[in-house]
């Protein structure tokens, strides 16, 4: 049973009660039904029994062979055994499955920032598998359709608001990313935008 694939900033599924929760995929890649009732997950290494996943009469924590299970991690363990009552980061982190004694690491995985338009899964290139995926699937195969990276979000100088004076807008990401910006409320491209260089002075109501 591996991990195959996370949203730790989920802005694109949404669980049985409509909410757009962090998620992680498990697979089951033997030949024999595993159910991970009992099993732990933990986001600290330092803490393997961080959370138990509850034993159920429902079997829905059974993984068939070839199979997949969405885990949510939103916190709300009253809504099924589902639901983990941890959550992962949206900076990037760990996560980590334990079998039934607390202390047998079944798997564990490092992930990077996460992004709201894309999952963090496996595919098929051997020797770096593990790469943003533009369709996220969870329960189900994954896409191969995989994104060299992403930046951080952009972060301003300024929250949008009235100004009673001229001000000087700065916007940041990470280094060496490039930002394409508009001052009429258009999405900007990378065509006919604006490359930023410097600061953008505003003395009028502008929408960036």
């Amino acid at each position: 049973m591996l991990f195959n694939e996370l949203m730790g900033s989920n802005g694109y599924n949404k669980d049985e009660y409509g909410e757009s929760d962090d998620w992680l995929e498990l697979y089951n890649d033997g030949n024999e039904v595993i159910d991970i009732a009992g099993m732990y997950l933990s986001t600290d290494p330092k803490l393997p029994r961080e959370f138990r996943i509850p034993v159920t009469i429902l079997n829905s924590t059974l993984i068939q062979p070839g199979g997949y299970l969405v885990l949510w991690f939103d916190e709300d363990p009253e809504q099924g055994a589902l639901h983990i009552d941890l959550k992962l980061s949206a900076e990037g982190g760990e996560v980590f499955l334990y079998d039934k004694d607390g202390e047998s690491l079944v798997d564990h995985l490092k992930f990077p920032q996460q992004n709201k338009a894309a999952s963090w899964g496996k595919t098929t290139q051997e020797k770096d598998p593990w790469h943003y995926l533009k369709k996220p699937t969870p329960g189900a195969p994954n896409s191969d359709l995989a994104i060299k990276g992403y930046v951080k979000e952009l972060s301003f100088s300024h929250t949008p608001g009235h100004y009673p004076e001229s001000i000087k807008l700065a916007m940041k990401t990470d280094p060496g990313a490039r930002i394409y910006y508009t001052v009429d409320g258009t999405r900007p491209d990378t065509a006919k935008s604006y490359i930023y260089s410097r600061p953008i002075a505003i003395d009028t109501t502008t929408v960036v």
